[in-house]
């Protein structure tokens, strides 16, 4: 371990003796290590809990709580129970080495003390919590990982039944076809055209966040005026905001520009668009509107919808609780197009929060990094 490495490495020293105190001190610090100290070892568990530091030096013989019970009452603290503990004794037996291992340490040092031996094993110790922390680390993202891929393919064995059974239903009707009137006909190809398109859009959501997890989605990013790609998501939409009659506004600044990957921060606002429509009532109104915040552009889309329920809320950006609502012509949607929306923004540099509740309109807020 270099010393760049373990600067930020704080070792707490627990003993009564003054000069020994002073002995670990001046060692660690020459050493580039930070230190705190404790004599006894009821103030010591109550530092470790208030400090959280990463190893501890452990005196045994100490008046009141010996170095012993004061290692067995930090381990049975769940705050600090992996901080490991190495005890510093005059005692060399092997029965209290073994009372000392078993009390929860995980080395010894006798005294008195050679300062290169016991700098090498706090480095060692050190190291070893290091790696037990990556591991932890580690094995979190892959039961994180597992999850969404449990999810995944659930998604998939749910959402698909519902299309593909239409598609089916219409293929068995395919028969009966020439004794149908025009108004039956329009109906099923009306249905087949909307199981087709929740279709496309669930597969291709789907696709995206699965090539996004793994990184396979190239990042590219540049100045990008915002009002332009809102303005073009907007046209985009054009027919779908005329159909339910919206007053759509873009109030975002002509002059800000943001920094970050074209088709991310496009596909960002085309569903917070498209979700703003969706839930908003014929006649009703959107606007979208930008604030300059230091080194960040803060977007806004709002609209007077049906809004969302509170419990719902903390639920909007993730696919292992998607939330799956009907619009207010009945509109259906893959319950993705947020998660994509707050993987994309986090790729940015950004936020995503979202402000709402049941009858009173949505505001979806938007932070993306402004550019220089």
């Amino acid at each position: 371990m270099s010393m760049d490495e373990q600067k930020d490495d704080c070792i707490m020293i627990v003993d009564d003796d003054v000069d020994n105190l002073n002995l670990f001190i001046d060692y660690l610090d020459k050493a580039g290590f930070r230190t705190m100290v404790s004599t006894d070892g009821a103030s010591a568990i109550e530092l470790a809990d208030r400090a959280m530091p990463d190893l501890i030096l452990l005196d045994v013989m100490m008046p009141g709580l010996d170095g012993f019970e004061t290692c067995r009452l930090l381990k049975k603290n769940d705050n600090i129970r992996d901080i490991p503990v190495i005890f510093m004794t005059a005692l060399s037996e092997t029965v209290n080495k073994v009372k000392g291992f078993d009390a929860g340490g995980v080395d010894y040092i006798t005294k008195p003390c050679d300062a290169e031996e016991v700098l090498v094993r706090i480095r060692t110790h050190l190291s070893i919590r290091k790696l037990q922390r990556q591991v932890l680390e580690k094995n979190l993202e892959l039961r994180e990982l597992n999850a969404s891929k449990d999810k995944f393919f659930s998604i998939l064995a749910h959402d698909l039944r519902t299309p593909m059974s239409v598609f089916l239903s219409f293929s068995n009707l395919l028969n009966k076809i020439d004794k149908m009137n025009k108004k039956e006909l329009s109906e099923y190809i009306k249905n087949i055209q909307e199981s087709a398109s929740n279709l496309f859009s669930l597969l291709d959501n789907l696709l995206t966040w699965s090539r996004l997890q793994r990184n396979l989605i190239e990042f590219s990013p540049k100045a990008l005026k915002i009002f332009t790609i809102v303005n073009w998501n907007i046209k985009l939409l054009e027919t779908y905001i005329w159909q339910k009659k919206i007053i759509i506004k873009n109030l975002v600044d002509e002059n800000l520009f943001i920094y970050g990957d074209e088709n991310m921060i496009a596909s960002i606002f085309r569903n917070l668009i498209t979700n703003a429509v969706k839930y908003s009532n014929i006649g009703g109104t959107i606007e979208i509107s930008s604030e300059k915040e230091d080194e960040m552009v803060h977007i806004t889309v709002s609209d007077t919808g049906i809004g969302i329920s509170k419990e719902n809320i903390p639920n909007l950006f993730r696919i292992d609780s998607r939330v799956k609502k009907p619009g207010t012509m009945d509109e259906m949607g893959t319950g993705l197009g947020l998660v994509l929306c707050s993987d994309f923004t986090k790729k940015n540099g950004g936020l995503i929060w979202i402000e709402s509740a049941e009858g009173e309109g949505t505001k979806a807020h938007v932070t993306l990094p402004l550019s220089k």
